[in-house]
């Protein structure tokens, strides 16, 4: 099964790109259903599977995050 991903702010228009797309690939469109049935299975709330989803966009950014989360999934810990 193939699989397109689109990303974009809210507002972008992404969304109404991935419907428009999926339309003529005559594929299913799926919009923010996955990160809830996600959340359904881990056993999570959707913010922190929206946060995984979005990785931070620098390389500072990766480093600040490893060092105040463990890899379990976003649990902060405190670093002395």
């Amino acid at each position: 099964m193939s699989l397109v991903t689109i990303r974009g702010q809210l507002g972008s228009g992404a969304s109404e790109a991935g419907r428009q797309i999926a339309d003529r690939l005559q594929a299913n469109y799926v919009d923010r259903e996955i990160i809830a049935e996600v959340a359904a299975r881990l056993h999570r709330e959707e913010r922190e599977v929206i946060a995984k989803e979005m990785p931070p966009s620098s390389f500072l950014g990766r480093i600040a995050e490893s060092l105040g989360t463990d890899y379990a999934f976003a649990t902060p810990c405190v670093v002395i």
